[in-house]
């Protein structure tokens, strides 16, 4: 398994978001066109996989880690939420790019 922090921020750069809920629970979310294939190719997509597969098993193993980090990377909004985002750069052409190769 992925190191705790390589994990998310990889998950960061693929475009996913991480989030805390209010009652504690660890969430993560990604863009729909990029986990079912619509706006990358195949290895953008491979790389979307891989990263979403590493942060399921790491949220699984290790949750506590993942929102620590999350409190400390993240910002707060709506209800108590906490959410660790990118800048959106991975849903735009190229955008997966600037990620090593998984």
């Amino acid at each position: 398994m992925r190191d705790t922090r390589e994990a998310a921020e990889l998950f960061i750069a693929v475009g996913g978001r991480l989030m805390v809920a209010p009652t504690g629970e660890v969430e993560a979310q990604i863009n729909a066109g990029l986990a079912l294939s619509l706006t990358v190719d195949a290895a953008d997509t491979q790389r979307v996989v891989t990263a979403s597969r590493a942060i399921d098993q790491v949220i699984d193993a290790e949750p506590r880690a993942i929102a620590d980090l999350i409190g400390q990377r993240g910002h707060r909004i709506d209800a108590g939420w906490l959410v660790w985002e990118g800048d959106d750069t991975a849903s735009k052409p190229g955008g997966l790019l600037t990620w090593p190769p998984c």
